[in-house]
């Protein structure tokens, strides 16, 4: 059975998972991201000047649209000092849990393959969360 997700438990989930700094990263491994994926999946950029970039609290933004709650985020810059030989695939955000970093989503970019030809090439992440439409759906027995 299915529940149904008050909108006000829509604003809290959002608010709880955005309380506390994230780290967004880029990964290089052509996969397409799934909900088993785990943080041992993805492999991060490394080299050519390449920093993951920490999300702060105070930076997200949850409002609704399109009548769900949807927590938002200024564009986020990975700048790169070099070019890079490795195709990059989309980025994926994690958080350390008991010591162990845990991945909370992870999106393929519609762009990708991207690569990184010269120096100071960019990419660009706008994060945006929203949570899946939830209904209650009656039990027939």
């Amino acid at each position: 059975m299915s529940i149904a997700l008050a909108r006000q438990g829509e604003f809290e989930i959002l608010k709880a998972l955005t309380s506390e700094p994230i780290t967004l990263r880029l990964f290089t491994n052509d996969i397409y991201p799934h909900s088993d994926i785990v943080f041992r999946d993805l492999k991060q950029v490394s080299g050519s000047g390449y920093q993951p970039q920490t999300l702060s609290p105070l930076n997200w933004k949850i409002s609704i649209i399109n009548g769900s709650y949807t927590a938002s985020y200024p564009e986020v810059e990975f700048l790169f000092l070099n070019p890079f030989k490795n195709e990059i695939f989309g980025n994926y955000a994690t958080k350390t849990v008991g010591g162990l970093q845990k991945v909370l989503w992870a999106d393929r970019s519609e762009q990708a393959p991207m690569h990184i030809i010269i120096r100071g090439d960019r990419i660009t992440v706008t994060p945006t969360l929203r949570l899946p439409k939830c209904q209650t759906e009656p039990e027939i027995v």
